[in-house]
């Protein structure tokens, strides 16, 4: 017998704190060059990222 899990799709913004087991699919819609802080400390990559 083989158990299948049910999809249920829901945006991010209706996840709530007793949500369990939750898988999050998105995509990259803009994706900026590297940077730097200004500390020079930390290097980073902006991303805009949305939910499918």
């Amino acid at each position: 017998m083989s158990h299948q899990k049910m999809e249920q799709n829901i945006h991010i913004c209706e996840l709530a704190p007793e949500s369990l087991d939750w898988i999050c699919k998105i995509q990259i819609v803009d994706l900026c060059g590297p940077a730097e802080s200004k500390e020079k400390m930390v290097k980073y990559l902006n991303m805009i990222l949305q939910d499918k």
